[in-house]
This record gives structure tokens, C-alpha cells and sequence, in this order.
């Protein structure tokens, strides 16, 4: 039987499933500014007495899921041999599918960004966040990787938890800088989350197949 991190293949299906309909029902909400008074409300109780040194260390983990870092991430992983096709080949096809994925559902549903303080440079409209859902593509096919090739559970609890991390406060800092919803972030991240399980699935049964 085919597994994900220690879940089934049917899991896994069912996962997916919960994550489409949590994707759509979510996004209908986010567009027809239901969930605006929430995502405001969000906004302010996250950005009360804001410091010079918290903004700094807000567009450092910006930067995280920038598009620079993640190229010299996917390059690494790619021409490293020893992580080619354990990490590279799966990394490259996630990331590519969310950045293109990410810029046709802007462009479908061409939500402005948040009328507040931008306290980062950002281009384009808002729904889905790119940052997360490209960041969590990535760091969720790396927890997902590193949980079929790391040998060590230690290490491997310790990784996931560093990249789940990252995921969040990418998502977070999105806000707090002012470019982004908190329902943009949630969409980009089980969009990015659900991108990752789709292809780690198709690529695991090949793998066995084989």
C-alpha cells in the first residue's frame, strides 16, 4: 500500500478531497467579502505596536518565500547530485506548477490588495498569497520528502517541524506587512499544501511501480 509519512494512499485521497472542497467553500467566502470583517479584524490584532526591529524581522521571513530564494533553493536541490532525484526533480515540478497556478488564479480573480499600510513592495493583486502558496508547495513536498528519505525520526520531526514553521511566518508576515489578506494566506497555503500532496502521491506510485 502506498504511503504518505506513514498514511495511506486512500488517507491521502481523502486529504486531498477535504482540502478541495475547504479550498472552494473558503474561496467563495474571501470573494464575496464575507470573511472581510474577519481578515481586518485579524489584521489589526496582529499589527498592534509595531517596532522597527519586528517589521525588519517580519521582511527577512518575507523574503524566505521570495522567488530569489526559492530559485537558489530548487537550482541547489537540482544540481547537487546526490539530491537530484530525491529532492531537486519533485521540488522543481512543485514549485513550478504553484508559481504558474498561483499567477492564473490572480489574474481570474483579481483581488485587490489590502486597503492598509504596506510595509512591503508588492506588485499584482491578492488572492491567492504567492509567498504561501508557493512556500508551502515547497516546504510541504520537502517535510514529505524528508519523512520517505531521512532515516533518522529525530531528525525527521525536527525538520518538519522547521518547515512547518517557516510556512506559517512566511503566511504571517504577508499580513503583518500589509500585502496580503489572512484568507489570501489560507488559500495559498492548502493550495500550496494540496499541490504537494497531489504530486508526492503521483510521484510515490511511479517510484513502486517501477
Amino acid at each position: 500500500m502506498i504511503m504518505l509519512g506513514g498514511i495511506s494512499m486512500k488517507k491521502t485521497t481523502i486529504i486531498i478531497i477535504v482540502l478541495v472542497v475547504l479550498i472552494t467553500f473558503l474561496s467563495v467566502l474571501i470573494l464575496s467579502d464575507k470573511f472581510l470583517s474577519t481578515e481586518l479584524l485579524i489584521y489589526s490584532s496582529i499589527t498592534k505596536n509595531l517596532s522597527n526591529s519586528y517589521i525588519n524581522i517580519m521582511r527577512v521571513i518575507t523574503s524566505i518565500g521570495s522567488f530569489y530564494v526559492i530559485l537558489i533553493i530548487c537550482l541547489t536541490l537540482l544540481f547537487i547530485p546526490s539530491t537530484t532525484k530525491q529532492y531537486g526533480i519533485p521540488i522543481v515540478i512543485v514549485v513550478l506548477i504553484s508559481f504558474v497556478l498561483n499567477i492564473i488564479l490572480k489574474n481570474i480573480f483579481i483581488r485587490p490588495r489590502p486597503d492598509v499600510l504596506k510595509l512591503a513592495v508588492a506588485s499584482g493583486y491578492s488572492f491567492p498569497s504567492g509567498h504561501a502558496m508557493v512556500s508551502s508547495s515547497l516546504y510541504s513536498m520537502l517535510i514529505f520528502l524528508g519523512w520517505k528519505n531521512i532515516n533518522s525520526h529525530k531528525v525527521r520531526i525536527i525538520t518538519s517541524v522547521f518547515f512547518f514553521s517557516l510556512i506559517l511566518l512566511i503566511g504571517f508576515s504577508r499580513i503583518i506587512l500589509g500585502v496580503h489578506y489572512f484568507g489570501d494566506i489560507m488559500v495559498g497555503w492548502m493550495l500550496g499544501l494540496l499541490i504537494s500532496l497531489i504530486i508526492y502521491q503521483n510521484i510515490d506510485r511511479y517510484i513502486r511501480s517501477r
